[in-house]
């Protein structure tokens, strides 16, 4: 009988959530540090990113939530293809992790999920 609760426990462990992706969106024409750092939750296929653009030696600096095709390397996505043909420097960077250049996902475990584990493993 007592073979169960360690399964269970492993069971309720799994059970784990993982948040919406949140990312922050701003935009500015001076640098990322004069970026405004607003929170947006992202669609779920998203990712965390950073866009630098220059056209004709104006600077444009963002913060967002980016499309996935938009980081996969081997695509070599470029986003001049989108902007104007003056544009010099268009330079996309996805986020790998929370240093790098924007917020990430958090996995979380319910205080209810975590109640049931110890009384299961209790009883």
């Amino acid at each position: 009988m007592k073979q169960w609760r360690p399964v269970s426990c492993l069971f309720c462990l799994l059970l784990s959530k993982v948040l919406a992706l949140s990312c922050f969106s701003c935009e500015s024409q001076f640098s990322w540090s004069h970026c405004r750092k607003t929170s947006k939750t992202c669609k779920p296929e998203y990712k965390c990113g950073k866009v630098y653009i220059n056209i004709d030696g104006k600077e444009n600096f963002q913060k967002d939530c980016l499309p996935p095709e938009w980081c996969l390397k081997e695509n070599h996505y470029d986003c001049r293809d989108h902007l104007p043909k003056n544009s010099t420097v268009c330079d996309i960077h996805c986020c790998d992790d929370d240093n790098d250049c924007n917020a990430g996902a958090v996995r979380q475990i319910s205080g209810i999920l975590q109640l049931t584990c110890v009384l299961l493993s209790v009883l």
